[in-house]
């Protein structure tokens, strides 16, 4: 007997056995067009709101390669035990497969940083005394500069005070800084 599919792709699943009895609607295979790939991605309650249908996204792989694609569904309620929303993102690319894990990076269209504003890697913005803080470099080394910091989203951070756009700041290992400054203080955060 020959089974065809209605679709070009690749067989993800196999439910067939050799000799076994099926009827007309059991699945035999699954098949999915490896050009048409959707990303499921768990967007937290505090992001989630900024989301549209068709705004940018980046998908990238173990293999750190960026692929583009735009999001297709927003859910509007979140997961009870995640606190999470699900965002569809389409991508049309070979490159990913069914089931892969994958980060995804949304770029909200309505949600741009403020006019002025610098954004840095989370990790860049220690808490030191209770103030935010960014470790700018000088020629001495590292000066601990207070700031005054925006919004917050998929790991990166709003500065709209306190840096200046050009100025260098510690991104990696910047809590080393502040366990420096932290002894130097006689201990305190």
């Amino acid at each position: 007997m020959v089974v065809t599919g209605p679709i070009d792709g690749r067989i993800t699943a196999s439910q067939a056995r050799l000799g076994a009895f099926v009827q007309s609607e059991t699945e035999l295979f699954r098949v999915a067009d490896m050009r048409l790939i959707q990303v499921e991605a768990a967007v937290g309650a505090a992001d989630v709101a900024r989301i549209e249908v068709g705004d940018r996204a980046v998908i990238e792989g173990a293999d750190g390669q960026a692929i583009e694609g735009r999001v297709r569904a927003v859910t509007p309620t979140l997961n009870a035990e995640t606190r999470a929303a699900t965002v569809v993102i389409e991508v049309q690319s070979a490159a990913l497969t069914p089931g892969q894990a994958v980060r995804a990076r949304i770029s909200p269209t309505h949600a741009a940083a403020s006019p002025g504003a610098i954004v840095v890697p989370e990790e860049a913005i220690q808490s030191v005394g209770g103030h935010e803080v960014g470790f700018l470099r000088t020629a001495k080394g590292f000066e601990a500069r207070p700031v005054t910091v925006g919004q917050r989203s998929a790991g990166r951070v709003e500065v709209v005070a306190g840096l200046s756009p050009g100025q260098s700041v510690a991104v990696k290992n910047a809590f080393l800084l502040k366990a420096e400054v932290g002894k130097s203080a006689g201990g305190e955060d």
